[in-house]
């Protein structure tokens, strides 16, 4: 079967119709939604496009971000013409994949030590010379308190209404904590099912975005990350549960758990789970450490930065 494209594009723009011709497939253009839809055929729209198609169109801002009407959205792939000719090409040639990759982080308790975890193990992964963005999906603003961020755009910012996820932009106005950039809760609360397109929009320009996901265990499929570090403790509830909900490794996907002490010894953990485990052991002055300002990773030698760093090696292996 022949695949096609089909250019929604009121503006009639002739650069946009440029670059679909240089990809290299039939296109048809129309005005305006809605229209009928082949299988296999890729869309581009300059305007928002109707909610059931959010997932399939790239979005492609020509003049300006236009507000989406009653049961309307932006693609959750929206990017500025003249910064992405690129990204149009390669959508239309079924290339338009995010660089980077997930790595979630999700703990089998609350107040297990999960955030702390996952921004330790964001600080680590960029010493390298890479992109890395830090993302919590937690309403409550625990991660904004705990690395001391102030300003730059947080989950309650980005609405619904709030047009689409431009990577570029977005990148440009989160705060970025030793070299990381973060997207957290503010007193507005969490992404209010704006998620799946930062995400998105996050992977396309970072090559590693560490997820927090707090104890939602059952949101890592939606996730899909192509690493899952559970933090739990060496206790047999916590192994039971982290074997009945993720299962062994699947395939296109690490598993790597982080252990902190319990009953269970840290080699009975792992032959239980039938994977290899990081320990992790305790931090040297407890809570109280991040009561007087010890945010994750200032204690290069401390418990959470040595769990940190193996974690960081599973996650390169994997990358």
């Amino acid at each position: 079967m022949s695949v096609g494209a089909v250019l929604v594009d009121p503006f009639d723009d002739q650069a946009l119709r440029d670059l679909a011709e240089l990809a290299g497939i039939p296109v048809r253009r129309c005005a305006t939604w809605p229209f009928d839809l082949t299988p296999g055929e890729r869309v581009i729209s300059t305007i928002p496009v109707p909610s059931v198609h959010a997932g399939r169109a790239l979005g492609v801002v020509v003049r300006e971000v236009l507000e989406p009407g009653l049961g309307e959205a932006w693609p959750a792939r929206t990017v500025v013409l003249e910064d992405a000719a690129s990204d149009v090409v390669a959508h239309l040639s079924g290339s338009f994949d995010p660089r980077g990759s997930l790595v979630a982080v999700v703990g089998t308790r609350g107040g297990i030590g999960t955030t702390s975890v996952a921004a330790a193990l964001a600080r680590v992964l960029a010493e390298d010379p890479i992109a890395v963005a830090l993302v919590d999906i937690d309403p409550v603003p625990r991660l904004r308190s705990l690395l001391g961020l102030a300003g730059g755009t947080t989950w309650g910012d980005l609405t619904g209404d709030a047009g689409p996820l431009l990577p570029h932009r977005l990148d440009a106005s989160l705060p970025v904590w030793e070299r990381v950039r973060v997207l957290t809760s503010d007193s507005r609360g969490g992404p209010r099912g704006r998620h799946g397109a930062a995400l998105h929009a996050l992977a396309c320009t970072h090559d590693t975005v560490v997820v927090d996901l707090g104890n939602r265990i059952e949101e890592v499929d939606a996730i899909g990350p192509a690493v899952c570090v559970v933090v739990l403790a060496a206790e047999l509830p916590d192994v039971t549960g982290v074997s009945a909900v993720l299962g062994p490794p699947s395939e296109g996907r690490a598993v790597v758990p982080v252990v902190r002490p319990g009953s269970l010894s840290t080699e009975e953990v792992a032959f239980r789970l039938g994977i290899p485990v990081v320990p992790l052991g305790t931090e040297r002055g407890g809570p109280a450490a991040s009561a007087h300002g010890s945010r994750p990773g200032d204690r290069p030698r401390g418990a959470v930065m040595k769990a940190a760093r193996a974690v960081a090696k599973a996650c390169r292996e994997h990358a």
